[in-house]
């Protein structure tokens, strides 16, 4: 949603409380649904999905490449939130334990830990709140996925990194959030981080860019 306008760019205030500074550039695109549309079109109460590289410092910051204001679906469509919900409310908890697979850099993988609290909107950053993150996952996922401290994965950059921004963040059940990186699998298929929310976190995209599946 954005909550500022400045003559440079906006501000963007995402699901998990965060704040972002969206700088606007020459080359920056803009859609408003999926129609064409100019920076003169942004206002404040806006839903908006965001692409460019992130900068972190004392403040997070992206420069836009696309700008797509009230977005008809995936992150940041009226849809999207509601979709998140029903999704954790309908799938079960996974038993305590290793689970059907984990990053291979320490962390818990989505089989890992307990049920988050009755009611729990994936769309907020649990973590920050205090309260356990679902141990939920959805889709046909590779059981041994790695994150980017995973030596056998790599950083993607560029064209195919944006793509499986968009297809990840497009996702039904994506809440929103800041995407701060995408990791190439080993298998060619792609994991885009989400940092804004606890669930999904990690969306997992194919190496055709279809929308695989996700977990926290």
């Amino acid at each position: 949603m954005i909550s500022a306008v400045s003559p440079k760019g906006f501000t963007v205030s995402a699901p998990g409380g965060q704040t972002v500074a969206v700088e606007l550039a020459p080359g920056t695109k803009y859609l408003k649904g999926k129609a064409a549309a100019s920076a003169r079109a942004i206002k404040v109460g806006d839903r908006v999905r965001v692409l460019g590289p992130v900068a972190f410092g004392s403040a997070m910051a992206i420069t836009a490449t696309q700008v797509v204001l009230q977005p008809v679906d995936g992150a940041g469509s009226e849809t999207s939130m509601k979709v998140a919900e029903a999704v954790v409310a309908v799938l079960k908890p996974l038993a305590n334990g290793p689970g059907p697979g984990g990053p291979r850099d320490g962390a818990p993988g989505p089989g890992a830990g307990g049920a988050g609290p009755p009611g729990a909107r994936p769309g907020l950053d649990l973590t920050r709140q205090g309260l356990p993150v679902p141990a939920r996952h959805i889709g046909n996922l590779n059981p041994d996925w790695g994150d980017a401290a995973d030596s056998r994965t790599t950083i993607a950059a560029g064209a195919e990194a944006y793509k499986a921004t968009e297809v990840g963040m497009a996702a039904p059940y994506s809440a929103g959030g800041i995407v701060d990186r995408v990791v190439k699998e080993p298998d060619g298929t792609f994991l885009v981080h989400n940092i804004g929310t606890s669930w999904p976190h990690h969306i997992f995209v194919s190496a055709d860019f279809k929308l695989i599946g996700a977990a926290n």
